[in-house]
């Protein structure tokens, strides 16, 4: 229930050959209520449910993760409490929002080229570039108000993708047919 109930610091920490932690000079802290028990010790195994290679992780590794990879690491970092995951979320959503934005931006692009001007398609070349770049910049901005945790990670990732779906189905309707 997302409530401490124990607390285990130690003075040095190592991983053996038995896949497990070994402790020295660690102190145990447990919480019932308003009561406080305190265990000290030398030397303690511990199951820890985390792995040395979990340390090395950094949300920099996440674009090479492949998507069950992710998946299963942020599921782990759920179960443990861990908070500062967004950068992973953010990483996650955005690989399953990423392949509609391309839709919606050839959408975009079909219904400003099939309007056929007299001075040419200079001006609707720009304005689909310019489309284009705002869709990046704002994605981007989204993505950091995600990571910051101003916005939940699901939103950021499809944000973009309904505002610029609106402005897709209005240039659409406008088209010619």
């Amino acid at each position: 229930g997302k409530k401490l109930v124990a607390r285990m610091t130690a003075e040095k920490m190592h991983w053996d050959t038995l896949n497990q932690w070994k402790l020295h000079n660690y102190l145990i802290r447990e919480f019932k209520g308003m009561k406080e028990t305190i265990k000290k010790g030398s030397v303690i195994d511990s199951t820890i449910a985390i792995r040395p290679t979990d340390f090395f992780i950094t949300a920099f590794d996440s674009p090479q993760m492949k998507n069950n990879e992710l998946y299963n690491y942020l599921q782990r970092q759920r179960a443990r409490g861990v908070g500062n995951i967004k950068a992973f979320e953010d990483e996650y959503y955005k690989r399953f929002s990423m392949p509609f934005a391309a839709f919606i931006l050839t959408v975009i692009g079909v219904s400003l080229a099939s309007r056929k001007v007299r001075g040419g398609t200079g001006l609707h070349l720009g304005i689909g570039i310019g489309l284009s770049f705002g869709y990046i910049l704002f994605s981007t901005f989204s993505t950091s108000f995600s990571v910051n945790g101003s916005m939940s990670p699901l939103l950021a990732a499809w944000l973009p993708n309904i505002v610029f779906s609106i402005i897709a189905w209005y240039l659409y309707s406008k088209a010619p047919k």
